[in-house]
């Protein structure tokens, strides 16, 4: 779930794409306002360019007297109105332990940080500067610099008690079993199973000839890399990591600039407890792909503020091939199992060719020049 946007729009945040009158505000939304103090009324709303992503969230970018603020209503369905509370919880931490990068939600009269409206969870935050250009603007020094925002935001959860009841998702734990490892170990049976010869039957009856050959082809690498990226999670399952709040989905889009500095850490929704190294790997992954000296570079600047363990950067590496591995089959799953419409197909296709491209580097690493 994105805050500001889905996974590849090249977020321009600074201006919505349409100012709306305050007249002319819905009143579903006007009952959400009345909720909060009269100063974060909007004076102007609108919604921005990159709003409409794959979460379902409905997105506003508010004008005020407060200042410019966010108004996101959450997917009606998804994730429990404890656990949203929760992560409010923890950002609110995060933030007093100097983390300026996160927005913390903005409490309503009754003093929670949720409002319910048509059976829809809202929340107000502020909008945070910057924009999310690394890809236009690939530097050393943004890549340090976001190295030492995620270090921040882990020494700031490493020791975090959650004061709520939502404890199943933000305590931290000593020594335990990476959840993503349980997780894609899972994931990886299941395609190894009859699922994948489902997709085999269903591929030749795609219409869209792109979506239909990269389909073949992504089925074909996950044939050749699936093996070893099994045997890797397999002998990380038996070791134990210290977890802690971690983002968990923090990539490209949801890392804000101005200039060189990271002016915005946006979108937590994805946020439990796990290893730092599922961050590492997802933001690392997104930002430099196959950059390996970019990727040294990164670590060793993160080990700055925290040393990383040798297992630990194992594990970096095999959530992020595993990563790349499953994204693919994930969204054939979607389009051509389930057949779901995803909006912004487009940015799907680009989606789909990027992970191809890091699996084919994959598979060559793997198993030498074949492409």
């Amino acid at each position: 779930c994105s805050v500001y946007g889905s996974w590849r729009w090249s977020a321009n945040l600074s201006s919505p794409k349409n100012t709306t009158p305050v007249l002319m505000l819905p009143q579903s939304l006007q009952t959400v306002f009345a909720a909060y103090p009269k100063s974060y009324f909007p004076r102007q709303w609108g919604t921005p360019d990159t709003a409409e992503g794959f979460s379902g969230a409905s997105i506003y970018r508010l004008e005020t007297d407060a200042g410019v603020f966010c108004l996101r209503g959450w997917p009606a369905g998804g994730l429990p109105k404890v656990r949203i509370l929760g992560l409010h919880c923890l950002l609110k931490h995060v933030f007093a332990a100097g983390v300026a990068q996160v927005a913390v939600p903005v409490p309503a009269l009754n003093g929670e940080t949720l409002v319910t409206c048509n059976n829809q969870n809202w929340q107000l935050e502020p909008w945070m500067p910057g924009q999310a250009d690394f890809w236009k603007s690939p530097s050393d020094q943004r890549l340090k610099n976001a190295m030492a925002c995620l270090a921040s935001f882990h020494r700031a959860t490493r020791d975090y008690i959650d004061p709520s009841s939502a404890r199943t998702w933000f305590n931290c734990h000593q020594q335990a079993v990476s959840p993503a490892i349980v997780e894609r170990l899972g994931y990886l049976r299941d395609w190894q199973s009859e699922k994948l010869q489902h997709l085999d039957c269903r591929l030749p009856l795609v219409e869209y000839s792109e979506l239909r050959e990269l389909g073949s082809e992504l089925a074909f690498l996950f044939r050749r890399i699936a093996d070893l990226v099994g045997k890797q999670l397999e002998l990380l399952s038996r070791l134990r990591f210290p977890l802690q709040p971690c983002l968990r989905d923090v990539w490209h889009d949801h890392l804000l600039f101005t200039g060189d500095q990271v002016t915005g850490l946006i979108d937590a929704s994805a946020c439990r407890y796990e290893n730092i190294a599922t961050d590492l790997s997802r933001l690392l992954g997104s930002l430099i792909a196959d950059d390996r000296n970019a990727w040294e570079l990164a670590l060793r600047e993160y080990e700055t503020y925290r040393r990383l363990t040798d297992n630990e950067r194992s594990l970096v590496q095999a959530l992020d091939q595993s990563g790349v591995l499953l994204s693919g089959m994930a969204w054939l799953d979607r389009l051509i199992l389930k057949n779901e419409q995803v909006a912004h197909f487009s940015k799907v296709m680009d989606r789909l060719v990027h992970l191809r491209d890091r699996l084919r580097t994959l598979d060559e690493t793997i198993h030498g020049t074949l492409w």
